[in-house]
């Protein structure tokens, strides 16, 4: 069996302004670090085997303070231009107030019908849910039997968390994960997935990160969800 963790970087200065970010490179908040540390203290104890980043800044802070805790000697995060956030094309570093008044039926179409969505001078949905399907099986097929982290961002997690649940692509819903959030997957010998859960925050240390909303909600039979024992 092979393990992946999707996690969502942390917080940055757009996430907080309420800004469509998409490829613009921004960097971690003050927040967002704290965040990082503690998905990073979370899996302190945890066995990784790869750890994989998107190459924009905000994700590859959060995974390599993921990996210090684990020594960035024995654990060091590789660049896959397959985790990349959708290209936003002309929405990008706009306000989502202000995107509503000047791209309406983009907006109406990710709110109501995300799978139909296509970004002026950008991907559209159906590019991004291709693309992090064929990386999510490239990635794994390259791991069998491992443990894989891989920080990537908000869309493209929540494309590959509707692709998992098995409904087909039209019924794609607008939610969509937290920063600094946690989904697991399992993968069997013949590459067939199953999500054990999604969105999930316990690890964070704040009040309004204890809930897991908008996706359906897994138990899990471990009361730590990132408890793959590290035998290093």
């Amino acid at each position: 069996m092979t393990i992946l963790y999707l996690i969502r970087h942390g917080e940055t200065g757009g996430n907080y302004e309420g800004r469509f970010q998409g490829i613009i490179d921004n960097p971690l908040n003050e927040y967002g670090i704290r965040q990082a540390k503690m998905l990073g203290e979370a899996f302190s104890l945890s066995k990784i085997d790869v750890l994989y980043t998107s190459p924009l800044q905000r994700a590859k802070k959060t995974a390599e303070i993921i990996a210090e805790m684990h020594g960035l000697e024995k654990l060091f995060p590789i660049v896959d231009e397959g985790l990349i956030e959708l290209n936003g094309g002309l929405l990008e570093g706009r306000k989502f107030s202000e995107l509503a008044k000047e791209y309406p039926e983009v907006m109406e179409a990710m709110h109501s019908c995300p799978a139909s969505m296509e970004c002026p001078g950008g991907e559209s949905m159906r590019d991004v849910s291709e693309r992090i399907v064929k990386t999510i099986d490239r990635l794994v097929e390259q791991n069998k039997g491992k443990v894989i982290v891989a920080v990537s961002h908000g869309i493209i997690i929540s494309s590959y968390i509707h692709f998992a649940s098995g409904k087909p692509f039209e019924e794609m819903s607008n939610s969509m994960v937290a920063n600094a959030s946690v989904s697991k997957f399992l993968f069997n010998d013949d590459m067939i997935v199953c999500m054990e859960y999604a969105d999930d925050r316990r690890h964070m240390k704040h009040g309004t990160y204890l809930e897991t909303t908008g996706f359906e909600k897994h138990e899990c039979p471990n009361p730590d969800p990132y408890a793959v024992e590290n035998q290093n």
